[in-house]
């Protein structure tokens, strides 16, 4: 669908920033070393889209989601995961995806606000079986109906 548009619009921060996710998606999926192709395609592509455009929240969101699931040996590090959450925060303040993994991560880091992180979470979304269960298990890959 993306390589329908065109070529100017397709070569937008904004356009691109889908194609960083779905490789990104494919990490998870895939997992290590499957998806280790995938990843560094992904970090690729964020790393040059961030540098074109730093208030692309969701840039810094998905580089944050990479860097809690790349291993520490290649890079990985729930911190600095921690830390683009942040800035992503920064950017776009009611983002319930920002906010789940502001939680999550500070969980698995010990550090406080993790819980009022998904306080705000569930105020935003209230109704959402997901953000629900999110809240709950501090559980990236936790099952929700």
């Amino acid at each position: 669908m993306l390589l329908a548009l065109p070529e100017a619009e397709r070569l937008r921060p904004d356009r691109q920033v889908l194609f960083a996710e779905r490789d990104t998606q494919l990490v998870l999926y895939r997992g290590f070393p499957g998806g280790m192709h995938y990843g560094k395609r992904a970090e690729a592509t964020l790393d040059r889209l961030l540098r074109q455009d730093p208030s692309l929240a969701r840039g810094h969101l998905l580089k944050g989601i990479a860097l809690y699931y790349k291993p520490w040996f290649v890079g990985g590090s729930v911190k600095k995961a921690l830390k683009e959450f942040e800035l992503a925060n920064r950017l776009s303040p009611s983002d319930p995806r920002i906010l789940s993994w502001i939680g999550v991560a500070r969980h698995r880091l010990g550090v406080a606000g993790a819980r009022a992180a998904m306080r705000q979470l569930r105020a935003l979304c209230p109704a959402s079986p997901f953000y629900r269960v999110r809240a709950e298990t501090f559980d990236p890959r936790a099952p929700h109906p």
